[in-house]
């Protein structure tokens, strides 16, 4: 995952038992020490699985979780983003119902994103958080077709 943990992401996961305190704080270590990203770190020790970090972020950030790899995305909602952007944002549009435009995004915070698709489809955006695994397959399956 790219998205930054938050304070109130971490005490989520403690207050949930999902990472100990112990964890948490070695987990902190390492990423000050080596670099890189907290949520990578907590999976890569096995601290933390891909799927309940997902679903811990989606509750303590307020954004449904999707799986991209149970979705058909029409090929006229997946025009409305270009491959580029999609790529280079992490995000894949879902679906469309009128002026509201569904997108799932590995980093539902990253507001330059949402600028450059509010920016490029003139509609409103409602992002959905996705793994980043799960977004990669998914951008290579949609757009390689």
């Amino acid at each position: 995952m790219v998205l930054m943990l938050t304070k109130k992401i971490c005490d989520l996961l403690i207050s949930k038992k999902i990472v100990s305190e112990e964890d948490m704080e070695k987990a902190r270590k390492r990423c000050t020490e080596r670099g890189g990203n907290l949520s990578d770190i907590l999976v890569s020790m096995n601290v933390v699985s891909k799927d309940d970090l997902l679903t811990t972020l989606s509750e303590g950030l307020g954004f449904p979780p999707i799986n991209l790899a149970r979705y058909k995305i029409d090929e006229e909602t997946l025009k409305l983003i270009p491959k580029k952007i999609s790529i280079s944002h992490q995000i894949l549009p879902i679906s469309r119902i009128g002026k509201q435009l569904t997108v799932a995004m590995v980093d539902p915070l990253n507001v330059f994103a949402l600028d450059d698709i509010k920016t490029i489809t003139n509609l409103d955006i409602s992002p959905v958080i996705a793994s980043e695994e799960d977004m990669k397959e998914a951008i290579r399956n949609c757009y390689e077709k």
